[in-house]
């Protein structure tokens, strides 16, 4: 099932990462606010990823109508929805923005019973791939600034050793 893959490579990312920055954590380095979010709150997205698995069963999923009916790996309706409004409001959600976006959504093709039971989870499974990404750019960062590190530190060795 493409979605359980996907969120299960996403789940991993996000533990990898979240390990990353623990470690640092211990030897004393600086972390970003972001890094520092995801320590806080790696438990919660964790509890989601296991109510994802619990609440949205492979064959339920399956049944969900899809946009474009182009196969097993098509996006369903719901996916699409939640995909535009987690990426049209940059992944801050409150209630009144996620009833205008489904009400706006209904005006033009109303979800089915299913949808609507599938949403929650839909979106969550939305919300832990946006986490997934901003925690590759963690650690792309992380990257950076231990290669900018291991630079200085090459051009302080080479300046204190007299060399040019």
């Amino acid at each position: 099932m493409v979605h359980l893959r996907r969120l299960d490579q996403q789940a991993r990312l996000l533990a990898a990462v979240y390990r990353e920055i623990a470690d640092d954590v211990h030897r004393g380095e600086p972390v970003s606010p972001s890094g520092e979010w995801l320590l806080d709150n790696f438990h919660l997205i964790t509890n989601e990823v296991l109510s994802i698995r619990t609440d949205l069963p492979r064959r339920y999923y399956r049944q969900l109508p899809r946009v474009a009916p182009l196969g097993p790996a098509s996006q369903t309706r719901v996916e699409t929805l939640a995909a535009a409004i987690v990426a049209h409001s940059d992944g801050r959600l409150d209630p009144d923005r996620l009833q205008g976006f489904v009400r706006a959504f209904q005006s033009v093709s109303p979800l089915t019973m299913g949808e609507l039971w599938a949403w929650p989870s839909v979106l969550k499974l939305t919300l832990v791939g946006y986490v997934a990404g901003l925690a590759e750019r963690i650690r792309r960062v992380r990257e950076d600034w231990a290669r900018a590190d291991l630079c200085i530190a090459e051009f302080n060795t080479t300046q204190s050793s007299g060399g040019r």
